[in-house]
């Protein structure tokens, strides 16, 4: 048996990489349902094919949402005092801390790596649509146009994610429909946006029938083109989103059902009806580590409702609200998003200069009844302005890490002055394997699994942001 329709390679060790045989394919619904060679090929299985690549771009977006959160300043693991401690860091302290620790590659480099249950759904994400697309150019008619419009955003989007939040050089490993594995060397950071682009445009080119969709597609471009610097062409690609424009959003489960987190959206784990930690014990606190973002409102301030805080009712510390039991549906794309990438084009084409970029940025903000904000006198306090617009419209959806790298790389500000630093303070004290300092590394980079099996991939080009 071949598991999700011969799934990412690199976890799985393959001899065959034809369709032949009984395969397995995620139903969008969480299942997984068997299809034999005949039934996938098929327009009813090519159909079955694309609803995998839904599901498992599901499941990626909810473990990369958390696991970006803890890397930069969004949430952080409880301090030891509350939870105790074996002595050992935690896979979360770790990433809340930026530190890595082992897992060295046959090229003796250490780096902060994907899970490899994120990056096996995200490559089974692209790759299965990537394959529904061949089957239905095969056993498709004119009612499955449009889902070859909408596998190519999936495709996109998927490589927007590794792109956005993977090092410079990340492979894209192709599984054909029919054929031999195709392994690739790394793509630069500039070349995963400018295939994500790509690909976003091959599906505006066609004809859609799910306005949510062209939601993605155009969203999901505007997206790529800033991590380009391609600022006139973000605007453009969102020309067409308007506040009606339907949003495009994946829905998750109510609640987390014990043994299966295959639907459940990550930070609904780690937090109960009560407010107690659950799972990985995170917390909200202003400025993590000196550059960290105020997410809490001042006292006697009515706190931001884009970023909704509730206190855990043993520990009495701030945990998230944004994601709990009662709200199934995480937005990936919407007229939110068309807006801030409006505002930073007309910023950028004005120098820095001005207020018109102020508009989107306010109509946004008014549309949940919030007052105006006001223009700043320096240039880059104005563009601090719009990233912290961005941080909160955009909390715990896994954008925050590719927010601050390209501050980083398009408006030359200091890693130092972007991520958190300084002393980490979290660690137990009396622990010999205490962390002491935030680490510095700043992007994930492939699981070892990939320099092991991908014989044409050498490791990442660098690991800045």
């Amino acid at each position: 048996m071949m598991s999700y329709i011969r799934t990412f390679v690199l976890t799985l060790v393959l001899a065959s990489c034809s369709l032949d045989g009984i395969v397995s394919v995620d139903d969008p619904e969480g299942g997984a349902r068997e299809l034999d060679n005949k039934s996938v090929k098929s327009k009813a299985g090519a159909i079955g094919v694309y609803y995998s690549s839904i599901a498992s771009l599901k499941k990626a977006v909810s473990i990369i949402s958390k696991d970006v959160a803890l890397f930069t300043d969004e949430v952080q693991v409880m301090p030891y005092l509350y939870f105790g401690d074996n002595g050992r860091p935690n896979s979360d302290e770790l990433l809340d801390s930026r530190t890595a620790r082992g897992a060295t590659d046959i090229l003796g480099n250490t780096a902060i790596r994907f899970s490899s249950d994120f990056y096996t759904h995200i490559n089974s994400a692209r790759i299965h649509a990537s394959q529904a697309r061949q089957l239905f150019m095969q056993y498709g008619d004119s009612s499955t146009q449009s889902l070859v419009a909408n596998a190519y955003s999936i495709e996109a989007y998927a490589i927007l994610l590794l792109a956005e939040n993977g090092c410079s050089g990340i492979p894209l490993t192709d599984i054909p429909f029919e054929g031999s594995v195709e392994y690739t060397e790394g793509y630069t950071t500039q070349e995963l946006f400018a295939k994500a682009v790509s690909l976003f445009d091959s599906s505006l080119s066609m004809m859609h029938d799910s306005i949510h969709f062209y939601t993605l597609a155009r969203v999901g471009s505007g997206r790529a083109n800033l991590g380009l610097g391609n600022f006139e062409d973000a605007a453009l690609s969102v020309v067409d989103v308007e506040q009606s424009s339907p949003s495009f959003t994946l829905s998750y489960s109510e609640a987390f059902t014990p043994g299966s987190n295959s639907q459940d959206n990550r930070f609904w784990t780690t937090t109960s009806a009560s407010l107690d930690p659950v799972v990985a014990f995170q917390y909200v606190e202003n400025g993590e580590g000196i550059n960290g973002m105020e997410w809490l409102s001042p006292p006697g301030e009515v706190q931001d409702p884009r970023v909704p805080i509730g206190l855990s009712s043993s520990h009495a510390v701030p945990q998230q609200r944004k994601f709990v039991g009662g709200n199934p549906e995480f937005v990936l794309a919407s007229w939110i998003d068309a807006q801030m990438i409006r505002a930073e084009a007309t910023l950028n084409r004005n120098g820095f200069a001005g207020i018109e970029w102020l508009g989107p940025v306010n109509d946004a903000r008014r549309s949940i009844g919030l007052s105006d904000t006001s223009g700043l006198e320096s240039p880059m306090a104005r563009v601090d302005l719009l990233f912290r617009e961005r941080a909160f419209w955009f909390y715990l959806t896994g954008t925050r890490l590719g927010d601050l790298r390209r501050q980083v790389r398009q408006y030359d500000k200091l890693i130092q002055d972007v991520f958190p630093v300084g002393e980490y303070t979290k660690s137990n004290p009396n622990s010999t394997s205490r962390i002491l300092f935030y680490g510095d590394y700043y992007v994930f980079a492939p699981p070892l699994s990939e320099i092991e099996y991908n014989y044409e991939y050498s490791g990442c080009d660098h690991l800045n942001p």
